[in-house]
């Protein structure tokens, strides 16, 4: 809404949002649950979520088509590195680059199974630092500002 967009758009960001890694459904718990780092093969694997969480919500009714293109956008940078790999050109939807925001604040400040929760102020520093190359420098200061704004209510 901080950005003007309301109606059935929002709505579909907030299901993009919602079913962005969908893919996951189809790594193995144990390579999800993994408490040290991915080997190499386990990491190739990982890498195919976003491919299959976007073909299982295309054919899934009733889903918006924007859902879609997050899930398969969410691990491409805003440079466009990243993954999947695409085509030189391809213009990545700002629903992706949003959600690549929320999706990289959430796993730092989450507890995983191989390291603690990041404080948020290491955090905000980190995606100040990212934007530009691997995240979208407007929609990062958008969004570090609303949760100031929401933690000095």
């Amino acid at each position: 809404m901080s950005l003007g967009i309301d109606g059935q758009l929002l709505h579909e960001i907030g299901i993009a949002a919602m079913l962005h890694d969908m893919g996951k459904l189809f790594i193995p718990e144990e390579v999800l649950t993994k408490s040290g780092k991915l080997d190499k093969q386990e990491w190739e694997l990982m890498k195919l979520h976003p491919l299959r969480g976007a073909q299982y919500l295309l054919s899934t009714p009733g889903v918006p088509q924007l859902a879609v293109i997050t899930a398969f956008e969410h691990h491409l940078n805003y440079d466009l590195s990243g993954y999947p790999q695409v085509p030189v050109g391809w213009r990545q939807h700002l629903c992706s680059q949003m959600t690549t925001i929320s999706d990289f604040f959430d796993a730092m400040r989450s507890i995983r199974s191989y390291r603690e929760s990041v404080e948020y102020d290491e955090v905000a520093a980190m995606m100040l630092e990212m934007s530009g190359k691997q995240l979208n420098p407007l929609l990062v200061k958008n969004f570090l500002g609303l949760l100031h704004k929401a933690t000095k209510i």
